[in-house]
């Protein structure tokens, strides 16, 4: 018994899965990124939370107190997570990790990095195994 296959609809078919798929992959990327933006966020509050200072004032407000996350495209339409300093302290950021003419650099942010690696391999596995057939 010979098997026949119609080549123009398997075309069609092949065609119309790849024009899906970047909208499937994208609204993913979405869900899988604010699940990851949680998880840096969390990170880099743990991070920051090391170098907390005993100073109780009104109106102080510590880095690890005032870290902001949110999933946005960038401007190539990527998906991209941003984790930094929130409206009373994102002036302050590079000053402890980068150092200053008095103060040694913290490198609270590579530290964050380090601590995410996992996370974030987890989260692109998780977003490319649908497609590639890859189990783990």
């Amino acid at each position: 018994m010979a098997a026949r296959m119609d080549y123009h609809e398997a075309l069609r078919v092949i065609s119309e899965a790849l024009g899906r798929m970047p909208g499937e992959l994208n609204g993913r990327a979405v869900k899988v990124m604010t699940q990851l933006e949680r998880r840096v966020k969390r990170n880099a509050q743990k991070v920051l939370s090391k170098h907390r200072t005993k100073i109780e004032r009104a109106g102080y407000t510590h880095m690890a107190d005032d870290v902001v996350g949110f999933v946005e495209n960038d401007k190539a339409g990527n998906v991209a997570v941003l984790v930094k300093g929130g409206n009373r302290t994102y002036r302050k950021w590079h000053l402890l990790d980068d150092g200053t003419s008095k103060a040694a650099p913290v490198h609270f942010i590579d530290e964050t990095l380090r601590m995410s690696d996992a996370d974030i391999e987890r989260a692109v596995e998780e977003l490319t195994e649908r497609y590639t057939g890859d189990e783990g």
